[in-house]
């Protein structure tokens, strides 16, 4: 009986060894699929561009058979908005999901002093078509939520911009 009980006592120690020392290939394959999806991840991150975007209100209307948005932008940020960029207009009477938005392009930039922001012309078109093809048949003016595209950057810039300002300031 006591030989039985050594027995025992050997096997489970013996398995306590075999626990606690994980199999080389598991901790091999298990290091390759983390630096796999590492390596993946990161590489994505060159590809995929993540817009900066300044949001406003804005009010759109028919001037000259041609419809404009007028946005009013507060000063902070404001230097980044120059002619030519894009602009995404979602109506607030027709939600976005469902219609779709409208895109114009900045047209020009007039400071309001008094105020202290800025008055940005958008130019749409002859047409309110949205980007789901949905013509909308307005009279008058029309209230919207404007995103200015002010840059576009991959996303690994902007994951590492932090860290390049940290620098910067150490010199």
């Amino acid at each position: 009986m006591n030989q039985e009980g050594n027995n025992i006592e050997l096997r489970s120690r013996e398995v306590q060894e075999i626990l606690s020392r994980p199999p080389k290939k598991l901790v091999r394959y298990g290091t390759s699929v983390i630096c796999a999806i590492l390596v993946i991840l990161i590489a994505g991150s060159f590809f995929f561009n993540y817009p900066d975007i300044i949001s406003s209100d804005a009010t759109i209307q028919n001037t000259n058979n041609e419809w404009v948005a007028l946005i009013e932008v507060s000063a902070n940020g404001a230097g980044k908005i120059h002619t030519g960029q894009q602009v995404i207009l979602k109506m607030i009477a027709y939600p976005y999901l469902e219609f779709g938005h409208i895109k114009g392009i900045i047209q020009q930039i007039s400071p309001i002093p008094e105020r202290e922001r800025y008055l940005v012309k958008v130019k749409i078109g002859e047409k309110l078509v949205t980007s789901s093809n949905k013509e909308l048949q307005i009279s008058g003016k029309l209230s919207a939520t404007a995103d200015i595209i002010t840059e576009n950057r991959r996303l690994i810039e902007r994951i590492f911009a932090p860290i390049q300002n940290l620098s910067l300031f150490s010199r």
